[in-house]
């Protein structure tokens, strides 16, 4: 139907604009143009046009305006002419097959109502009956992950996704932005955090592989209807956030496993503060070195076992009893005691979360 609006448009324009011009879709294919020969066909410059990342761009004798998106446009137009007096015509013509395109997707089409979903732009009201206009069944269970890579990279991660999930109704692919691409996924009812956790595997596993991209990737608590997958994307934006501030060194983030990191994140920054300053005296955190500190984290790991922390830091057993006692001495705690490794761990994922906030100020 937008092909039809679409040239009905060209066909209104041909009195203003003397050159050859059209629409092209987010596939490469031109679906209007006043050269009836060249619908249908692939513009044969599209990648190139793609790959610039301009909105406006002239490449022999020729000026593409991209619409929407830069990662993967909703579609782009062309004019077999330079100059600005095209560049103008040509937007023009552009911002009214926008509104069109728009006006039919939101009556429509699944992926733009979903993606409004996920940036909670739909009102609840309005939600069950956009979602019964659509086929969209209200009470599936599902799942949202954010795939969050470097900007220019996006569109080969977004094409290794519509191939990985190629059927719309079971996983839906959306550009966010620039850098982010959502997931929703259908689940069903034995679908547990092991088998998410296995399938996100498989997704970054895929990417890193296929594109040599890195990817972090938020993950979401399942929504049981349409209603809670604005609550599920939310957190796995969330679950990026905290993941990369107290787990840095991995690379997908389950919000459900991010533990005591997600109540630190809620923390205002003055308890914070004061907290380390009550049981640290002296800058006593602060005086412990890097091997201390890997020392320390590797005995948490283990679950405060000395013997098999010792092994896996190929100490000898009284090394690592000896770092423990020094540690001791200088702040005061001993991390053989439940309590006080307690303590000490938090203050851990507080000097991460501070120093964070510190960086983003910067």
């Amino acid at each position: 139907m937008t092909q039809r609006m679409f040239q009905t448009l060209i066909n209104q324009a041909k009195a203003v604009i003397d050159r050859e011009f059209g629409i092209v879709n987010s596939n490469g294919v031109i679906v209007a143009s006043n050269n009836e020969r060249h619908i249908n066909t692939y513009l044969d410059e599209y990648d190139e046009v793609l790959a610039a990342r301009q909105e406006t761009y002239v490449l022999d004798s020729s000026t593409y305006i991209n619409i929407g998106n830069r990662v993967k446009p909703d579609f782009l137009g062309y004019v077999r002419g330079t100059g600005d007096n095209y560049a103008v015509a040509l937007h023009m013509l552009l911002i009214s097959a926008y509104e069109i395109k728009n006006f039919y997707d939101e009556k429509y089409d699944k992926n733009r109502f979903l993606k409004n979903v996920l940036l909670n732009n739909v009102l609840p009201a309005d939600m069950i009956l956009r979602s019964r206009e659509l086929g969209v069944d209200v009470d599936q269970p599902r799942l949202a992950l954010l795939i969050r890579t470097e900007r220019e990279k996006e569109v080969a991660v977004y094409d290794v996704l519509q191939h990985m999930f190629p059927d719309p109704d079971e996983c839906c692919v959306i550009v966010i932005d620039e850098g982010n691409i959502a997931l929703i996924r259908k689940l069903s009812p034995t679908d547990g955090d092991e088998q998410i956790e296995r399938m996100t595997q498989v997704i970054h596993d895929t990417l890193c592989t296929e594109t040599m991209i890195p990817a972090k990737i938020g993950v979401g608590s399942k929504a049981s209807s349409i209603k809670e997958l604005t609550r599920s994307f939310k957190q796995a934006q969330e679950a990026i956030v905290i993941g990369k501030i107290f787990e840095e060194d991995k690379d997908i983030y389950m919000y459900s496993k991010l533990g005591i990191g997600r109540l630190v994140y809620q923390l205002p920054i003055t308890a914070c503060e004061l907290f380390i300053n009550e049981i640290f005296k002296d800058d006593s955190l602060e005086t412990l070195d890097e091997e201390t500190m890997t020392t320390i984290l590797k005995f948490f790991e283990n679950n405060l076992n000395v013997s098999e922390a010792a092994r896996q830091l190929y100490i000898h057993r009284n090394t690592l009893v000896y770092r423990l006692e020094k540690i001791q001495r200088n702040t005061g705690l001993d991390l053989t005691n439940f309590d006080h490794s307690v303590v000490f761990y938090i203050a851990i994922l507080l000097k991460k979360y501070l120093a964070n906030k510190r960086d983003s100020k910067l």
